[in-house]
């Protein structure tokens, strides 16, 4: 089965300034170029406390010790703040995190062609490693 988004062509989106010679500009989905877990490890490179995990049928980015974003497949698992999680499922392509029957409040997947532009993948950092700084470790 294919992803239609990974072939659909470039959106043309006209620039918010208003300014340049070319008022339009061309995103490209940056899946087409880079899997995501390359993104996200890349995304994670500027902290000194970064390991990798094999964990929930994927890799986790364990930041400071404690569990911040996994990538598994054609998704991510994002740990964010659960007072932050009913505005966060409302995001295109985010959803519960749901595993036997339990829905995890402060855990979201969010679906790899939700993120394959790098603002969205950015978002989704960003509310990772926020929430990051005051999340327990598991252990």
């Amino acid at each position: 089965m294919w992803n239609e988004s990974f072939f659909s062509a470039p959106q043309l989106k006209r620039d918010s300034l208003g300014g340049g010679a070319d008022p339009l500009r061309v995103d490209i989905p940056v899946t087409a170029r880079k899997p995501l877990i390359d993104r996200v490890r890349l995304a994670l490179a500027h902290l000194p406390r970064v390991a990798e995990k094999k964990m929930f049928g994927g890799i986790t980015f364990m930041v400071n010790g404690k569990m911040c974003i996994s990538v598994g497949r054609n998704r991510l698992m994002c740990r964010i703040d659960p007072a932050s999680h009913e505005r966060a499922i409302e995001r295109r392509g985010a959803e519960t995190v749901k595993m036997k029957g339990r829905a995890y409040r402060g855990f979201v997947h969010v679906r790899a062609e939700a993120v394959a532009l790098a603002r969205d993948l950015d978002y989704w950092v960003r509310a990772c490693l926020e929430y990051n700084k005051r999340a327990k470790a598991s252990r």
